[in-house]
């Protein structure tokens, strides 16, 4: 799998998805920190990466519908800070091994994770 990181996931978070094997960008190595939502996903589904933020509004299916792209992860730690992201996200690492993300969208927060798909 390959992913695509939002500039609000701290440097942290890339190494984590490194560390498990995974292809993984950042908008900070493509220099495109600031971009649009809009565009973001866009890219992320060119490039055809599963997009990692901390973004809600990646959550909302009838702008972002999820069969239309390779995938969202959306993380919602109680905390912001880079052990809490981390801890979520290495969470969520684990979940991978059992569940299908491709054109799925998942919110993970602390105690759950939903999992939604349009098709």
């Amino acid at each position: 799998m390959k992913f695509k990181l939002d500039e609000n996931l701290p440097i942290q978070a890339q190494q984590d998805l490194l560390q498990a094997g995974f292809d993984s960008h950042s908008v900070f190595d493509e220099n495109i920190q600031g971009i649009d939502d809009d565009s973001l996903i866009e890219i992320a589904s060119k490039e055809n990466r599963i997009l990692i933020t901390l973004d809600l509004d990646f959550s909302n299916i009838t702008h972002y519908p999820p069969d239309k792209y390779n995938g969202i992860i959306v993380l919602r730690p109680k905390d912001q800070d880079i052990k809490s992201i981390s801890l979520l996200l290495k969470k969520t690492i684990l979940l991978m091994s059992s569940e299908r993300i491709e054109k799925g969208l998942w919110i993970v927060d602390n105690n759950k994770v939903r999992m939604k798909s349009t098709d």
